[in-house]
């Protein structure tokens, strides 16, 4: 995710206590990086962290690493940015032994070039095909994995099993240290680039503010209140909305003016907080399960498969058996404005949701013909149900609840954008474990995702200065080769890629917190004790 920071792993200790020797009961050996499933007595052990078993020699570093925790070392004499091929899994265990999560780092990958796709690639308004199709997948499909992968990263910040004590205030510290880092960031480049790409690092930074007093719950909890918002704060956005005036709040609730201030933030951006937390919370909950283990991976998968179905099987199924309710959004989209298009670079006013101003759009398709939806089921109000190509809701229907486009902040929405999220992370923690040459040749994607805030924020001074909105699908490669390129350079001679070290040290007066207690505890007891001496001696 973008709000990744660096854990010292090495630094963390095993899972468990080691054998004691360097055999494992009932002879063999254990490799230098094998994990330690699970602790002695029962349960799974809080993290995927490395054991060196006595003997072995602890091995330099490879792969980037995240904060996410997911880091492990490769082995040994393996070059910077390469990783070790992970053996099959354990006979009888059912567990993947792996040693770090690179499908966590290849699905912000993926994110990060989704991005790229939604800001600078083709116009899946007016380019048709597969080019057409595929663009249109990245709409607010992408956002909505890097805002999963938000809540993961939330998680493993905090600690898989949640840190107490010293260790625990200190994490909190990190997360709003990083939050209010990304809320700044995002803000300053939404007021000083001029581009037309909406920025979201300042929505991820009010996420994690929000989401955070949840950071002790376990799996099930997090996937209960996930659903329940998915369910309830979609309508309650409907509401809100309806209830603002349409030119805007003043005042504190509208500050900054020039940029995303509280209300838009909250209820009226592009990703407004309100029904984008339920991806960061479902985000929490699968990083609290075993992702080592290959049963919670099939169970996961399907999953995010049932979650597809049912949020765009559903929207096309009420949008086909509501009475009026295709004819009442197709009524809006031959002729009502909608709303900015979230981080796209088409601006209010500018094609979808509205007839187009002249005999012929930018595309080259008569307006006429789009308006009419004669340009397919993609151009048109029948294509709500999984494309943004329909337009944007302004909320003044109810029938705009139905829809499940992925920009469109409606439960049916947000079930599938959730589904389609844990889909491509599971994809990608199966893909990187069982394929191995795969892993080798998506070497480049997986740099980028571990050092996805520079990743991210690089694309916008190129939009910034060579303008570009939309593009052609040449432009879009020309910025996904220059990240990946980027990004496999610098993370062979570097751990961290450079926002993220910044990060990294910006978080650093977290390891203050709690730093005086201990040595005033200490001289409490001392205290304590000379006291009771003292006493001692007098009734002596």
């Amino acid at each position: 995710m973008v709000a990744d920071g660096l854990v010292n792993e090495q630094a963390t200790p095993p899972v468990g206590p080691c054998p004691a020797g360097p055999y494992p009961p009932g002879g063999g050996s254990y490799p230098a990086t094998r994990q330690w499933p699970d602790p002695p007595g029962g349960g799974v052990g809080p993290d995927s962290r490395r054991i060196l078993w006595p003997g072995a020699v602890r091995q330099p570093q490879g792969m980037t690493q995240n904060a996410d925790e997911t880091a492990l070392a490769s082995s040994a004499g393996a070059p910077p940015g390469t990783v070790e091929h992970n053996p099959p899994e354990a006979p009888g265990t059912g567990r993947v032994p792996v040693g770090r999560l690179i499908g966590v780092d290849l699905a912000r990958g993926l994110a990060v070039f989704g991005m790229y796709a939604a800001h600078v690639g083709p116009d899946p308004m007016f380019e048709r095909g597969v080019t057409g199709f595929l663009m249109e997948l990245s709409h607010g499909r992408s956002s909505a994995l890097f805002a999963l992968l938000a809540g993961f990263s939330l998680v493993l910040i905090t600690g898989r099993t949640p840190k107490t004590g010293r260790a625990g205030r200190q994490a909190v510290a990190k997360v709003v240290i990083r939050a209010l880092v990304l809320l700044v960031l995002g803000t300053a480049m939404t007021m000083w680039l001029d581009t037309p790409v909406m920025v979201i690092l300042a929505y991820y930074g009010v996420y994690f503010l929000l989401v955070l007093p949840l950071y002790r719950l376990s799996a099930g909890p997090l996937a209960i209140i996930a659903a329940a918002g998915a369910l309830v704060l979609p309508q309650l956005l409907y509401l809100i909305r309806k209830a603002l005036p349409e030119d805007g709040v003043d005042g504190v609730w509208g500050w900054p003016t020039d940029a995303t201030g509280i209300i838009s933030l909250l209820f009226t951006g592009g990703f407004p907080a309100l029904t984008w937390l339920p991806f960061v919370i479902a985000g929490m909950a699968v990083a609290r399960l075993d992702l080592a283990a290959t049963a919670v991976r099939i169970r996961l998968g399907i999953t995010g498969a049932g979650l597809a179905v049912l949020g765009y099987g559903g929207s096309w199924l009420a949008l086909h058996l509501v009475p009026g309710a295709l004819s009442t959004l197709n009524a809006r989209f031959q002729g009502a404005p909608d709303l900015d298009v979230p981080g796209s670079g088409v601006e209010s006013g500018s094609g979808r949701g509205e007839t187009a101003p002249s005999d012929l759009s930018d595309g080259g398709i008569p307006a006429k013909e789009l308006a009419e939806g004669d340009w397919g089921e993609g151009g048109s109000a029948a294509s709500a149900w999984w494309s943004d190509t329909w337009g944007y809701p302004n909320h003044d229907t109810p029938a705009e609840l139905l829809v499940a486009s992925p920009h469109s902040e409606t439960t049916l929405s947000i079930v599938a954008n959730t589904g389609v999220a844990i889909a491509v992370l599971v994809g990608c923690l199966a893909a990187v474990d069982t394929f191995p040459r795969f892993r080798r040749l998506a070497r480049p994607v997986i740099a980028v995702g571990s050092m996805s805030l520079t990743a991210y924020v690089l694309q916008f001074p190129g939009v910034h200065f060579f303008g570009i909105g939309h593009s052609t699908i040449t432009v879009l490669l020309g910025f996904i080769a220059a990240a990946a390129v980027f990004a496999t350079l610098w993370s062979r001679f570097f751990r961290r890629g450079p926002l993220e070290w910044l990060l990294g040290k910006a978080t650093k007066p977290a390891e203050l917190v709690g730093a005086r207690r201990e040595p005033e505890r200490n001289r409490l007891s001392e205290a304590d004790g000379s006291a009771g001496d003292t006493e001692e001696k007098s009734k002596k």
